[in-house]
């Protein structure tokens, strides 16, 4: 059964979603004509506690002065991370009720509550139900399933409730132990798409399997499914009461879920871990089709509580995969997960390798980290009952374990024992293939047809526990043969080895890595006749040299693994690396707001002028770009945001207008650009200006932008988004550019409006390698039919402009994923992508056949409507 949707503590859950869910700003309306009174009412329910003073949160200049009136005192105006006196009473502000997300305020606020058993704190809501508004049951309902108690619910002037509120550990166990959830004590939450215990299982998922052995009830696991799209992919009810997971069909809707990426699914249930489990201390995501992507942002953005740190565990991502494949993959969902991946290398606080060879292929590939937060770490095992045969017999079995794909060489092993057959050799009897069926595999399994006319072929698909118990069994009288090509960490030598199999595996990979040096009759370079050669040899060994062999590599291994698990322990993993440090604040420069306001109707301009009216910051400086005809009312907006006196000043530029307002800007500058069609939250500028000034590195932050009535969202990439130029909706909503990175640009782009002008920035800048950053939360909205979803023509247009701004200034890396893309649309031959990519990072003019495709594809859109087409 689904956990109520109220737990998921966003306003979203609460009001509703589509169509005719209201903004979330509207909840807070009621609440905008709070008068003395309620605050004096307030200061007497303070009376009743013996606390030390109170705090607000939240507040305008207006509202504090009302609070601090009412209270007879200054009034400390409190942001989450700061110290509160002992004890206090902290009241709710309306900005409280604007907060896209109140989890973080939330978690801070129980934090100090545990600190101080005597505190609490007002939240003050309709008395009354209102559609789309809170309520005073809706309060108390999502307080309580947030860990909160409410001691009391009184009824206060101008028609609201106000709501006493306290916390415990207590409180927050029973909580937890109510909704079958994992206990409060967890330190580690491993975000993952395979385990063997629920569904398919690889490398991946043995991996976390291990961690779960090692760490106990003080990790849990947020399971994504290999599919979002298949609800069988997740676990049931009664799997969970048992185990520490947070699976996406407790919170969600499954109707929901489909329609969700596994990166923003991953960054919802990585939040709500945050929430409930405040001795959180690691994150780890893996980096293949950068699942964790979101929730890293969402930590560099302040989402997620400084303390935790990200780590990224490299099992072998698109890099890997087209490294053993040997062509890039051309999908725009390869191109998707490539530039993924990379900025969850790029971005995490600690990056860990299982061998060598996969951390030389990630460099080879152009997938930066920083050199601080990088490791060696191998994958842990059970090793507690691990034993070898007592007496091996003479080997009358092979067995191939892994999956039938070439990567794993199982082509290698049926050409291997085919020739073994031809030659004549008659001592292999059995052999059996213990791995997943692959109908891809068309030659291999025919040749499976012919082997099993001269010797015994048994095929298995089972389960990881039961696999490795037919290993165990089988031991002594079979040999593992694992010719793979280019793999990472095989779990599956592991899995031999301490199964007390005998083992001939390729030479390849990461594969030498974990044999360790010592013995070279284990290993074969990974190719038909080597194979064929190594097993003949291994034959015709006597028995008891075989036993030698396969007892000393035993004990190699089991030795270094010991030291492998102690290094997986909690305290260890917590031990190894200090968290992303917070760098030091730049020094603040002014936040300059550049905004259109030409075609917009006067109702959107009043709603623009409104919410900048709102915000929890202004700007210092305002260029209006507005014609004559505008209806853009500078001495009202001036009045409504109090704001200093030649604040806002009227331009008029050409459409090359940055070349006109870049050099009048100091290179400390903030430059936030906007289009007067949106709606933007109270904390859009705070928010976006504030994390250039706490980040001094990024050239530029960018935020979601949803559309109303469509229930659609703009969740731009970051740096190494050049793929976006290929997709349905390539667009960047509202940002903000540090001005001495705009003005370092060399190939300055040209917009015809302030809604474009972002998103061609925002290109032009990683195509140069800038640092590009993404809050992963909605920050502002358009209206129907004029957003970021609107207009075929429109975005067409987008796209043509930032292909023009790309090819100015690609990158050796962008262009080989642009040399990818352009391959699977059959212009590039898929064997030379890789040179050609390379040639293309050097030579402009090998550009133009990119660029000319596309303005291809624009003369033919310019005709489909002429012809009937949409």
């Amino acid at each position: 059964m689904r956990l109520p949707e109220l737990f998921l503590l966003t306003p979203q859950s609460l009001f509703g979603r589509g169509k005719s869910a209201p903004r979330y700003q509207d909840a807070a309306r009621p609440l905008f004509a709070l008068s003395r009174e309620f605050y004096a009412s307030a200061a007497k329910l303070a009376t009743d506690f013996p606390v030390g003073s109170a705090a607000i949160f939240g507040a305008s200049k207006q509202e504090q002065k009302a609070v601090e009136k009412a209270f007879g005192a200054r009034i400390t105006a409190w942001q989450p991370g700061e110290s509160l006196p002992k004890p206090f009473f902290l009241i709710m502000g309306q900005g409280f009720y604007c907060l896209a997300d109140p989890r973080p305020v939330l978690a801070a606020i129980r934090d100090a509550l545990w600190q101080h058993p005597k505190s609490r704190f007002l939240a003050a809501v309709p008395k009354d139900d209102h559609p789309g508004t809170w309520s005073a049951k809706n309060l108390q309902k999502f307080l309580c399933l947030g860990g909160f108690e409410c001691a009391s619910m009184q009824a206060l002037p101008v028609g609201l409730a106000g709501g006493l509120f306290a916390s415990s550990k207590k409180i927050h166990e029973k909580l937890l132990s109510a909704h079958c959830l994992p206990n409060g004590h967890i330190r580690l939450l491993i975000c993952t798409t395979e385990h063997p215990n629920w569904g398919y299982s690889a490398g991946i998922g043995s991996y976390v399997f291990e961690m779960g052995r090692i760490c106990g009830q003080q990790m849990a696991v947020v399971y994504l499914g290999p599919s979002p799209a298949d609800s069988t992919s997740f676990p049931a009810d009664d799997f969970l009461k048992t185990r520490s997971w947070l699976s996406p069909l407790s919170f969600y809707p499954f109707e929901l879920l489909a329609e969700m990426d596994r990166a923003d699914i991953c960054l919802e249930l990585v939040s709500i871990g945050a929430f409930l489990y405040p001795f959180l201390e690691v994150i780890e995501s893996q980096d293949l089709c950068g699942i964790g992507l979101r929730a890293i942002q969402a930590k560099r953005a302040g989402l997620l509580p400084i303390k935790i740190r990200m780590r990224v565990r490299c099992h072998g991502c698109y890099a890997h995969l087209e490294n053993a494949s040997g062509h890039w993959s051309g999908s725009l969902a390869g191109q998707r997960f490539a530039a993924r991946e990379r900025l969850c290398l790029a971005q995490a606080d600690e990056v860990c390798f299982a061998s060598q060879y996969l951390m030389d292929i990630y460099r080879q590939q152009g997938l930066f980290w920083e050199p601080s937060g990088q490791g060696l770490l191998r994958y842990p095992y059970n090793v507690e009952n691990a034993l070898p045969p007592e007496k091996y017999l003479p080997v009358d079995t092979l067995v191939f374990f892994g999956r039938r794909a070439p990567m794993k060489g199982f082509d290698i092993f049926c050409e291997a024992v085919s020739c073994l057959i031809e030659s004549g050799e008659k001592r292999i009897r059995r052999i059996v293939i213990l791995g997943q069926e692959d109908c891809a595999a068309i030659d291999e399994n025919k040749a499976l047809v012919r082997i099993s006319r001269h010797l015994t072929v048994e095929e298995y698909d089972l389960p990881r526990s039961k696999a490795l118990e037919f290993l165990s069994q089988n031991a002594n009288r079979a040999v593992v043969v694992l010719p793979y090509r280019a793999d990472n960490h095989p779990n599956c030598l592991l899995e031999t080895v301490f199964c007390g199999c005998r083992l001939l595996a390729a030479e390849a990979g990461g594969i030498p890595e974990l044999v360790g040096q010592g013995f070279p009759d284990s290993l074969f370079e990974p190719h038909a006749p080597a194979l064929v050669k190594a097993i003949t040899s291994f034959l015709d060994t006597p028995v008891a040299e075989q036993q030698g062999q396969a007892k000393a590599l035993f004990d190699s291994m089991l030795a270094a693994q010991k030291k492998i698990n102690s290094a997986h322990s909690i305290d260890a993993l917590v031990m190894q690396k200090p968290a992303r440090q917070k760098p030091k604040p730049a020094r603040p420069g002014r936040v300059v707001l550049l905004m259109e306001a030409g075609s917009q109707s006067p109702q959107a301009l009043k709603a623009f002028e409104a919410g900048l009216a709102a915000q929890s910051r202004f700007a210092d400086r305002l260029l209006c770009i507005a014609p004559q005809n505008s209806q853009f009312n500078r001495p009202l907006l001036e009045e409504k945001a109090n704001l200093p006196p030649n604040c806002i000043q009227e331009i008029s530029c050409s459409g090359d207008f940055f070349k006109e307002i870049l050099p009048s800007l100091d290179p400390d500058d903030i430059l936030l650009l906007a289009d007067s069609s949106c709606h933007p939250s109270p904390f859009w500028i705070s928010s976006l200006a504030g994390f250039l000034e706490a980040n001094p590195a990024a050239a530029g932050v960018c935020a979601y932008s949803s559309e109303s009535g469509f229930n659609g969202i703009s969740r731009p990439l970051g740096s190494g988004g050049a793929w976006m130029m290929l997709q349905e909706k390539p667009f960047v909503g509202s940002a903000a550019f540090r001005a001495k990175a705009l003005q370092s640009l060399k190939n300055l782009p040209q917009s015809p409006d302030a809604l474009h002008a972002a998103s061609l920035l925002w290109f032009a800048l990683d195509m140069e390698e800038q640092p590009l950053f993404v809050i992963p939360q909605v920050l502002c909205e358009y209206p129907e039919d004029t957003g970021p979803f609107a207009g075929g023509q429109r975005v067409f247009a987008l796209q043509r402009d930032m292909a023009q701004t790309i090819c100015s200034g690609m990158s050796t890396w962008h262009a080989s994923r642009m040399a990818a893309a352009l391959s699977e649309l059959g212009s590039i031959n898929r064997s030379k992508a890789w040179s050609v990519a390379l040639e293309i990072g050097k030579n402009p003019k090998l550009v133009a056949a990119g660029k000319a495709l596309l303005l291809g594809l624009d003369k033919i859109h310019r005709l489909l409507p002429k012809k009937g087409g949409r």
